[in-house]
């Protein structure tokens, strides 16, 4: 995380006003053809993912296509998520996170109207968040990241309320409880001790009746390493290490090359279950169904 922060800080003061404004413009441009696309298909849509992986995304609802109109297309040109190009795939892991949630909170006999306080963990430069915002109107909305510029770009575009965030989860902490807690694509990157500690703190956090919506890399991922169609961003070496984790405790991570404590993690549904159930109950399961990538899971105190 902080090796992407410095990355981003060079790129940003090595960029001039009129190399800047241009940017915005094709990122801005970017998303309006995207949007533009889905809300005007008659069927299925054919999107290439950041990992070059194809996709066939099903036509979108009314409902959806609503919640696509009012959505703010306003991205940071220097948002790591955004890859040049693949407008349409970014706003499709935001709305895919929205259905996650949806059969969450379905599940549980939550409505969308009793969601009064929101936190996103990691929030990131919104790209899920802008559809929390949409979603959930009246909803206080609080964000943690440790990237410091992109929690001054969503404070300033979509009025979060910030939290400090520590990479010592152990350490974290925050005013208030949260009726839906959303951390998508964070215990991905972490050891299974972090995970536990990250998981206590939500729900400590969590209102009685409060939601906590968690993604996880699982069988999915372990097949697209197997089968060669992912790395990771990982080395040979490191990518046998993960798998040789994962297939004898249920729980496999490894570091990023030259990163102490961030990585990659793969859970299996029976150890995320096992973890879970030292904080409360596990209520949602489902393989693969965020961005047809991450396993999802919704736990209530």
């Amino acid at each position: 995380m902080e090796i992407l922060t410095a990355v981003k800080k060079r790129v940003s003061s090595a960029t001039t006003t009129p190399e800047l404004l241009m940017r915005k413009a094709k990122v801005a441009f970017d998303f309006q053809r995207a949007r533009a696309r889905f809300l005007k298909a008659t069927g299925p849509v054919t999107i290439e993912t950041a990992a070059h992986h194809v996709r066939e995304i099903p036509l979108l609802t009314p409902e959806e296509k609503q919640l696509l109109r009012s959505v703010s297309l306003n991205v940071d040109p220097f948002d790591t998520m955004y890859v040049p190009g693949k407008a349409d795939h970014y706003l499709m892991v935001g709305l895919s996170a929205i259905r996650c949630i949806g059969a969450v909170l379905e599940n549980t006999g939550i409505g969308a109207g009793e969601i009064r306080s929101i936190l996103d963990f990691p929030v990131g430069y919104g790209r899920v968040l802008r559809f929390l915002r949409a979603k959930f109107l009246q909803a206080r909305i609080s964000g943690a990241e440790v990237d410091s510029s992109a929690v001054k770009f969503c404070m300033r575009e979509f009025s979060i309320e910030p939290i400090r965030a520590l990479q010592d989860f152990s350490q974290l902490s925050a005013r208030g409880r949260f009726d839906l807690v959303w951390c998508g694509s964070l215990l991905t990157h972490i050891t299974e001790d972090s995970a536990t500690a990250l998981l206590r703190f939500f729900r400590d956090h969590l209102t009685e009746n409060g939601v906590c919506v968690v993604s996880a890399h699982g069988h999915t991922s372990a097949e697209w390493l197997r089968q060669k169609k992912h790395t990771y961003g990982l080395t040979l070496p490191q990518q046998q290490e993960l798998l040789q984790q994962y297939e004898q405790s249920g729980y496999g991570y490894v570091d990023y090359s030259n990163v102490l404590g961030y990585g990659i993690s793969i859970a299996s549904p029976e150890r995320m279950r096992r973890i879970i159930s030292q904080f409360g109950t596990c209520v949602f399961v489902q393989a693969a169904v965020w961005d047809d990538h991450h396993d999802v899971y919704g736990f209530q105190r």
